[in-house]
């Protein structure tokens, strides 16, 4: 019996042990692409877009059915309290009075009227070419979320990235510290070391515990605005899979704005606006000209809803054309309204095009100061740890001071800072410039 008992508390140790593991194998690890793919599905910006695009598409369908006929249905019943007579004076069907009494108590009248446009003065076809532009700046505004989207997700990716690297940085400025603590201690308890130099070791290694903790804390922010980005529980332990690496970019500042001004969305957009607004002005003309339409009606009429032999049935074609004469001025004043719009599209692209060339040339400009900082730090990273090990040797055998030694490990820990930040700022600054020219992918 007692076997038994200590079998089950092993068996549910084990249990325990399982279900308190579950959580951690269920982080999910994200590379970048895959963190992109997570945003897209997401992003509510991203969904709404994708809802004005169907709504797009609806609109050519409602513009296209202005070019085909309309066929209507309709039908009446009439109730009258009496029959109407008719009183025929003498002479018309005899020397007397005649009185005729009609039975149209109760009148059924069931129709059919198609109607087909044949000259609108082009309202229908400027409605449909303005919707086959909605649905194209739909398009657009989907690839300008979309872009803005990816961006995001590149940059707090990095940021992510960059607080983790920098976590890295100081545990390796705690260690040096505390390894050459360690060495000062041993060389005090020999004699060789003053207090004043343990103490200084002691001092430098508790100012590097308080900045690993924010550069901890940094982490978790970061991973808080990576998951907001990516549009999931903030709750959720994830893992970003990937680390820093020097990028080359070969193109010029003239290719990148030439680029931006063929490729960014807000540029088509804005040039599918003007074309509207365009269009706009020549539809609120059209209102003010002639329209004809063919028009066919085919009637069936009953005193008896029961009786089909008492259905008759009646055609009739009709040409109908109208001429406004008098609106009161409303097409004056929504052709004054079309071109108001237009004027304004037009001076929102030339801002647009000034914004755009600004923001390549600055992250061009933050390229550039990245890619200097790599080239520079890079050997400055090197040559820093050179020094390090040199001066924790010679100390070792008294020939530099402390001082020096933790100055040569303050020097090791800015170079690689300068060096990890720099490669952030490559990374994001050539996403900059792929946003900027609208090819970030």
């Amino acid at each position: 019996m007692f076997g038994q008992k200590k079998q089950l508390k092993v068996i549910l140790g084990i249990t325990i042990t399982i279900l308190m593991a579950a959580p951690a194998l269920a982080v999910e690890s994200l590379n970048l692409e895959k963190a992109v793919q997570i945003a897209l599905e997401n992003n509510k910006n991203i969904q709404s877009s994708k809802t004005n695009l169907e709504s797009a598409k609806s609109r050519i369908i409602q513009a296209r059915s202005g070019f085909l006929p309309r066929l209507d249905f309709g039908g009446t019943y009439t109730w009258w309290e009496k029959s109407q007579t008719i009183e025929m004076p003498a002479g018309v069907f005899g020397p007397e009075p005649v009185s005729m009494s009609l039975d149209f108590t109760s009148n059924y009248v069931a129709a059919f009227s198609l109607v087909q446009p044949l000259f609108t003065s082009g309202r229908i076809r400027q409605g449909y070419k303005i919707a086959e532009l909605g649905l194209k700046s739909a398009r657009e505004d989907y690839r300008n979320q979309e872009q803005k989207v990816i961006f995001s997700v590149k940059k707090s990716f990095y940021d992510l990235l960059l607080a983790q690297s920098m976590v890295e940085v100081t545990q390796d400025a705690l260690s040096l510290g505390q390894e050459h603590a360690r060495i000062t201690r041993i060389r005090y308890d020999a004699g060789e070391a003053s207090q004043f130099d343990l103490l200084r070791a002691e001092v430098e290694v508790a100012n590097l515990n308080p900045r690993l903790i924010k550069t901890k804390n940094g982490v978790n922010l970061a991973g808080l605005a990576f998951k907001n980005t990516l549009g999931i529980n903030l709750e959720d332990e994830i893992r970003i899979d990937g680390r820093f690496q020097a990028e080359m970019f070969d193109k010029s500042i003239e290719q990148c704005l030439k680029t931006a001004l063929e490729n960014r969305p807000e540029i088509d957009l804005l040039r599918y606006q003007r074309d509207i607004s365009d269009r706009s002005v020549k539809l609120a003309r059209a209102n003010s000209w002639p329209s004809l339409s063919a028009v066919v009606n085919y009637q069936l009429l009953s005193q008896k809803l029961f009786d089909h032999k008492r259905w008759q049935d009646t055609y009739s074609g009709l040409l109908v054309l109208s001429v406004p004469l008098f609106d009161g001025f409303y097409t004056r004043g929504k052709v004054r309204e079309a071109r108001t719009a237009l004027e304004s599209v037009m001076i929102g692209e030339k801002q647009l095009k000034d914004g755009i060339e600004l923001e390549v040339r600055q992250a061009y400009l933050e390229l550039i100061e990245a890619n200097q900082i790599i080239m520079s730090s890079q050997e400055n990273v090197k040559q820093a740890q050179k020094n390090v090990d040199i001066a924790e040797d010679q100390f070792a055998q008294g020939y530099v001071t402390s001082l020096e030694v933790m100055s040569s490990e303050l020097a090791l820990t800015t170079a690689k800072t300068n060096y990890i930040q720099a490669l952030h700022d490559q990374v994001v600054a050539i996403a900059k410039i792929d946003k900027a020219m609208g090819t970030i992918k």
